[in-house]
């Protein structure tokens, strides 16, 4: 699954998504905003590892 609907999600309101990973986490001190990157790339590293192709072509 791509990381783009979690980015989506969490651009919209990044202190509440701070606030939901802080208790998924049980990690009181994570901020979306400094840590959500790593959080992304530590958890699909084959994602980040290649550019990704369009997955639609306009004919």
């Amino acid at each position: 699954m791509s990381p783009a609907p979690l980015r989506r999600l969490t651009a919209r309101d990044p202190e509440q998504a701070s606030q939901v990973f802080r208790k998924l986490l049980k990690n009181p001190g994570f901020s979306w905003k400094r840590d959500g990157e790593a959080l992304l790339r530590k958890h699909k590293p084959g994602w980040f590892d290649s550019p990704r192709l369009p997955r639609v072509i306009p004919v």
